[in-house]
């Protein structure tokens, strides 16, 4: 039988090496099977830009044939950036994200939109929270920063 876990905890460095060499932030990367198939799924943030599918093609190249030496079973590879209705998954996002808007659903029922921050990670934290995603910047041409 196959542990996901313990595949998960080897393949993590790997990947982290991968994406931090392009200049990337890790989001999350998970081994799962989903629609009875292997999936290795890597979520990565640009800091600067968003990102691209040459960003994604950068971080498979990268990796090379790494995963296949950690991963005994034949499982499709994927990267791409979180998306903007993911939720957060993990205190480390409270971290890449911080300073970000986005919106937040509160175990109270209070929803609102603020900058993601280190008391919104506490709040995290301590479980308060149903839900956080980001919410959408919109740049247009000729705007000023």
């Amino acid at each position: 039988m196959l542990n996901k876990a313990e595949i998960n905890k080897k393949i993590l460095p790997v990947i982290e090496k991968a994406v931090e060499i392009n200049g990337l932030k890790l989001v999350e990367a998970n081994f799962t099977k989903e629609a009875g198939k292997w999936m290795l799924k890597i979520f990565i943030y640009n800091p600067g830009a968003p990102v691209t599918l040459e960003d994604c093609e950068n971080i498979t190249k990268n990796l090379n044939d790494y995963p296949d030496e950690l991963i005994p079973v034949s499982y499709n590879l994927e990267v791409s950036s979180p998306g903007i209705n993911r939720k957060f998954k993990s205190e480390k996002e409270y971290d890449i994200f911080k300073g970000k808007k986005a919106k937040v659903k509160m175990k109270n029922g209070e929803v609102f939109i603020t900058e993601v921050n280190d008391e919104l990670k506490e709040k995290y934290i301590n479980k308060e929270i149903s839900y956080t995603r980001l919410e959408p910047e919109y740049k247009f041409k000729g705007d000023k920063k």
